[in-house]
């Protein structure tokens, strides 16, 4: 079987798997080939054709791209991760003193704890 250069690659893309994908995405293997050829890939997550340089790179695949966009993949990240509560601004803010509760120093710095006790 002779096939085509996979862009990015040097390994030939057999002539079935154009089939094969076109057939998955319910199209001719013409259209298909059209789209590849034109600088184009399928993303999974959002269902959408866009151009290749909007995908991440992945060397264990065969076109060197990973399987969807990266904004899809930001997008499904952002879903699984959840909103994240928003901080107080600066560090220490992040912290209370164990001691008062107050948040502008921590309990080794505390004017009200009690030094040398156990």
């Amino acid at each position: 079987m002779e096939g085509s250069v996979v862009e990015g690659s040097d390994r030939p893309r057999l002539e079935w798997t154009y089939r094969m994908a076109a057939q998955k995405l319910g199209m001719t293997e013409r259209a298909y080939r059209a789209r590849v050829e034109a600088g184009e890939k399928w993303c999974t997550l959002c269902r959408d054709w866009h151009k290749a340089s909007l995908f991440g790179r992945d060397r264990s695949r065969g076109d060197k791209l990973t399987h969807s966009c990266l904004r899809s993949i930001a997008e499904s990240y952002k879903e699984k991760r959840g909103a994240r509560p928003a901080l107080p601004s600066g560090r220490r803010a992040a912290y209370r003193c164990s001691v008062c509760g107050e948040t502008d120093h921590t309990k080794r710095r505390c004017p009200k704890a009690v030094r040398g006790a156990a």
